[in-house]
């Protein structure tokens, strides 16, 4: 008797899930049709919502809020996952059954939820105001080279209006023009009115990824893909997403390997939806896989590659006495009608009006290509032959660098002069702005010989991948850098790769989590490290920076890096220490001893003191300090510098203070006039504060707040 009572208590706590247990089981077939029932309804409600969003965009020329793309990404989601479940159903598995009718059960709340949500959608919130504008006029200087590239654009133009073909691919040699055929048929897309409601561009990144491309797309059209959802559901909602965008051209430019749309989440065009899909390709065999129309894209005619040559260096250069045509026609022969050899070259020999020059060029483009053998190596010969004509150093080493960027990066020029600056490429003058003027004249000349590109609102500028692969071809011995930026990479080089001789890495934009605790390379002449954006990265072992002497440009920003090892206070050769975004950043090491410090980036950290030794740093020009954006904000930043020190503000040039809500006291050192008073920093051009700390400070020098108010931009957090 005394057993009954743990008997019933054993039976209480087991038959409610084994009852839970056998009732999924039995019910199965019954929930399955319930959840069917309710997804149909579902589904009718997104219907609905298309029509309406439909007619607001031919109307009105609205898009989808976010919040419906979203939703719509989900309701795609959800019925692609239901189908699976059927699937799983219909194998009539017993032991399975149980776990099917829990995962049916849940699935009918949450089309439940949906619905609901569904139904909560009214005109107001349905759409935004902004028109859809995923797809804009992309920046191009080249014009279409010769008569067959114009047919093949009008080919495209004329399949692109049409109904018979949904899949076009552009293929051809890497160089020959691919890209800027795809450029003028997208910005002629611009133009409305034409047939489709949207052109999405984007460049695929290599090797192929893709959950990358997933995020790129989503990218292009403005939206955002959870970073914990799975590829299949990402899949899902980037399918509900090119959906909303009604009839569509997608173009991927610059694809490798062929893949399955579903698998990203890309409806395969067809006559019913209205919508194209356009690739480029070096490959023809990816336009066969991908199931497209093939159009190939030749090189020039001779007479279509002279009048290229002549365009890019100058008509009168036929003008000139001393030159004759026929060496201009041999220079040009070396081109082998590849647009991008051609223009490369003639950017290089505009301006040379001398004979022996020119006779001099060709020997050496002959003399490049000789010993080479493919088609690949041909291209980079003539691509060399440009990077080798730049003749000065610091001008090839300032174009090199661009290439520790990823594949198809927009490359910010005011960074990429910083960069430059704090390497010592542009040492020939002293002034602040004179370098910055410099490096703006170097960019300048990078992209008049067409190594570079501008790009975006010219803010910006781009390397050509086949300009890169050739940059990364010389890199690969002398100068020596490891470059693997963009790719995606999850573990860290390990210590075989760091060579002696390295001379700049490349770590940015990958998912590395953690370097070797015992890793420390002997890379005494290292003068650059890049491993911004590697969120996952939380630790830097404290021996890492041991060997690294040599070292001025450090870029660590946008890790999560709570404490910098104080190895770094060593590098007595930093010029440049980039911290930025590092929002679990507490500790710095002392910076006394970096007295070549230009650049410190402490933006959005939660570091509570300003690091010791900020007093020293007499050519710090570039200063940014501030939290992360939270509500809360650490107690930091007291007082800047220390009681006992205050900061040389001779060389400043830019400084930057935001969210530091405790910082009441600035000790910074400002030059002084004849009468004793103080002056403004002579290369001071900003300074960045929110107007009520700017007003809430206090100064060692009298007058200190009125000689630097002039220079105040006040920001608005």
């Amino acid at each position: 008797m005394d057993l009954i009572g743990p008997i019933i208590e054993i039976f209480k706590c087991v038959c409610p899930p084994l009852c839970k247990y056998v009732q999924y089981h039995r019910k199965l077939d019954d929930k399955m049709n319930d959840l069917k029932r309710e997804l149909q309804g579902l589904n009718k409600k997104k219907q609905d919502i298309e029509v309406k969003l439909s007619r607001a965009k031919l109307e009105q020329g609205k898009k989808p809020s976010n919040e419906v793309n979203h939703w719509l990404g989900n309701v795609e989601r959800i019925d692609n996952e239901v189908k699976s479940i059927e699937k799983e159903v219909n194998k009539r598995k017993y032991f399975a059954r149980a776990r099917l009718g829990k995962n049916v059960e849940e699935k009918i709340q949450e089309v439940e939820k949906y619905h609901h949500d569904g139904r909560s959608f009214t005109a107001e919130n349905l759409v935004s105001d902004d028109p859809p504008t995923s797809g804009r006029m992309l920046p191009t200087t080249e014009t279409l080279a010769g008569k067959k590239t114009e047919e093949i654009v009008e080919e495209i133009w004329v399949d692109l209006m049409g109904d018979k073909v949904s899949k076009i691919g552009v293929w051809g040699m890497g160089g020959i023009g691919k890209t800027t055929i795809m450029s003028h048929i997208n910005n002629r897309l611009q133009e409305k009115p034409n047939k489709f409601d949207d052109v999405i561009w984007v460049t695929v990144s290599q090797p192929l990824d893709l959950i990358k491309l997933q995020t790129e797309i989503a990218t292009a059209l403005k939206e955002r893909l959870p970073a914990t959802e799975s590829k299949e559901g990402r899949a899902a909602m980037i399918l509900g997403m090119l959906k909303a965008k009604g009839r569509f051209v997608l173009i991927l430019d610059d694809m490798w390997e062929a893949f399955r749309l579903e698998e990203v989440g890309i409806p395969e065009p067809s006559e019913e939806n209205g919508c194209k899909l356009v690739i480029t390709t070096r490959f023809v065999g990816v336009c066969r896989s991908m199931e497209c129309k093939e159009v190939r894209v030749q090189t020039l005619s001779k007479e279509e590659a002279l009048n290229l040559f002549l365009d890019k260096v100058g008509n009168n250069i036929l003008e000139i006495p001393t030159l004759n045509k026929e060496i201009i026609n041999s220079v040009v022969e070396e081109c082998a009608g590849l647009p991008l050899a051609i223009v490369t070259v003639a950017g290089c020999m505009r301006g040379v009006d001398e004979i022996h020059e020119w006779r001099n060029v060709l020997n050496e483009l002959r003399g490049r290509l000789r010993s080479l053998n493919d088609v690949d190596t041909k291209v980079f010969g003539r691509l060399e032959f440009s990077y080798h004509r730049l003749k000065d150093e610091k001008l090839q080493q300032c174009f090199l660098y661009c290439a520790l960027y990823p594949e198809d990066f927009p490359i910010l020029k005011e960074e990429l002069i910083d960069y430059w600056i704090a390497e010592g490429f542009i040492e020939e003058v002293e002034d602040v702005q004179a370098k910055n003027d410099r490096g703006h004249t170097i960019l300048n000349r990078l992209v008049n010989c067409c190594l570079l590109e501008r790009a975006e609102d010219g803010s910006f500028v781009k390397m050509h991948d086949l300009i890169r692969d050739m940059a990364l071809r010389i890199t690969s011995k002398s100068p020596l850098f490891m470059v693997k930026a963009g790719l995606r990479l999850l573990k860290f080089p390990g210590e075989q790769e760091w060579e002696e001789n390295l001379e700049r890495v490349s770590l940015m934009e990958n998912g590395i989590e953690e370097i070797p605790s015992n890793m420390s390379p002997h890379c005494d002449i290292l003068s650059t490290l890049l491993l911004q954006r590697n969120e996952n990265l939380q630790r830097i072992p404290e021996c890492f920076f041991a060997h690294m002497y040599g070292l001025k440009v450090l870029n660590l920003s946008f890790t999560n890096i709570e404490v910098l090892p104080s190895s770094v206070s060593d590098l007595t050769n930093l010029r440049s220490l980039l911290l930025g975004m590092c929002e679990n950043l507490e500790r710095v090491p002392s910076l006394a001893k970096l007295l070549a410090l230009q650049y410190l980036d402490l933006e959005a950290t939660w570091i509570e003191e300003v690091p010791e030794g900020m007093e020293m740093l007499e050519n710090l020009s570039h200063l940014y300090l501030s939290s992360p954006p939270l509500k809360k904000f650490p107690t930091e930043f007291k007082s800047f510098c220390s009681n006992n020190g205050v900061l040389v503000g001779n060389s400043l040039q830019e400084i930057e203070v935001r969210r530091c809500p405790k910082l009441k006291w600035l000790s910074l050192s400002l030059p002084l006039l004849d009468n004793g008073q103080p002056s403004p920093p002579p290369e001071l051009e900003v300074i960045k504060i929110e107007k009520e700390l700017w007003e809430s400070l206090e100064w060692d020098q009298p007058n200190a707040k009125d000689v630097l108010n002039p220079y105040c931009k006040f920001v608005v957090l």
